[in-house]
């Protein structure tokens, strides 16, 4: 069972699309929401997952995950419930599925897309489109290989091609080899998928033009002036007065609060970012984003204080295997674009 408070359930049942005149907002998030797994056992390396577990992973403690990751996504962009989630960290569609079929999701239109993957414990990404607001023109997964050709165990890369009446837009996630083992024996991992994701980009600018409007959104593991991020997927920075088909990257520290998306011993980093096309920064015509357009959602109950290294952390779900019953070791992250629309005589 699971409860949701009453005003929460009067506010979802209002209307929550942003139109202003001729103009319309459109806001994507991405989360890293830690370890979503269901509590079934299947062929994969799930085993820690699962009621006869030393985590004990039952049915109590996944509906509590289902609920506190319906919190984060409708109250994120403050009530407005975002027409584009992605999501990494997910075992499986049918945890999506339960996300949106058992909590008042369910009252809204969106439909998931799953990316399966060659990662060993089968872990992927999804995206979640309000198709009262996107139709999915197209999809893709494509699986990262290694020099031999062989699949990566990895998380696969979705791409996703969305329109409405006045623009499309190639929404793209990604979650990059973790750093586990060490930054620079890993960084060769994430460096490949950075040139898969550049190369199938530049296929897409192919095949839909040099204006394409483009997302990225994901975990790269990497901060935004890291090497693999800037040289290899060929990023410029936010500040960047851009209108060509570059990749701009949005993302940025927290000026007022110094936080980063997730903290390790200590230290902030930017691991979950949100890049976008050159096309898309002050576009003139259809969907645009200003450079300031990114933003860290870092509400009090998404952190608890850190007594080792002082300040705050993410109050995540687990703590090794300790079950804490926050939210997740990562915060989100959101963008919000802007539509003009043609005059009307």
């Amino acid at each position: 069972m699971v409860f949701i408070p009453a005003i929460l359930i009067l506010l979802l049942l209002s209307p929550l699309n942003s139109t202003t005149g001729y103009s319309q907002e459109k806001t994507l998030m991405f989360y890293n929401v830690e370890n979503l797994f269901d509590t079934i056992d299947c062929h994969l390396d799930d085993d820690e997952f699962l009621p006869s577990s030393p985590r004990r992973w039952g049915s109590y403690r996944y509906y509590s995950k289902l609920n506190n990751l319906f919190r984060v996504i409708v109250t994120a962009n403050g009530w407005n419930l975002p027409q584009v989630i992605g999501l990494c960290e997910v075992e499986n569609k049918d945890v999506i599925d339960d996300l949106l079929r058992y909590t008042y999701l369910s009252r809204h239109n969106y439909t998931a897309i799953f990316a399966e993957s060659a990662d060993i414990r089968g872990i992927g990404v999804a995206l979640l489109v309000d198709t009262s607001s996107f139709t999915i023109l197209d999809k893709t997964v494509v699986v990262p290989v290694d020099d031999k050709g062989e699949a990566m165990d990895t998380r696969s890369v979705l791409f996703a091609r969305l329109a409405d009446n006045i623009d499309t837009i190639t929404v793209v996630v990604t979650h990059w080899p973790s750093r586990w083992g060490g930054v620079a024996a890993t960084d060769p991992l994430r460096a490949r998928v950075a040139s898969l994701i550049s190369d199938e980009l530049e296929l897409t600018r192919e095949k839909h033009g040099r204006d394409e409007k483009i997302i990225v959104m994901g975990d790269l593991n990497s901060d935004p002036d890291d090497p693999v991020v800037t040289d290899v997927l060929g990023t410029e920075s936010s500040d960047r007065n851009s209108t060509g088909n570059e990749l701009v990257n949005l993302s940025r520290y927290e000026e007022e609060t110094y936080y980063g998306t997730y903290k390790y011993r200590g230290t902030w980093s930017l691991f979950d970012q949100i890049i976008v096309s050159g096309s898309l920064v002050n576009s003139s015509a259809g969907y645009s984003i200003s450079g300031e357009g990114y933003r860290i959602f870092s509400d009090s109950y998404l952190l608890v204080p850190d007594e080792t290294y002082n300040g705050f952390k993410p109050f995540r779900t687990w703590r090794g295997p300790v079950w804490e019953g926050g939210y997740s070791d990562h915060l989100p992250v959101l963008v919000t674009v802007t539509c003009q629309r043609p005059d009307v005589e």
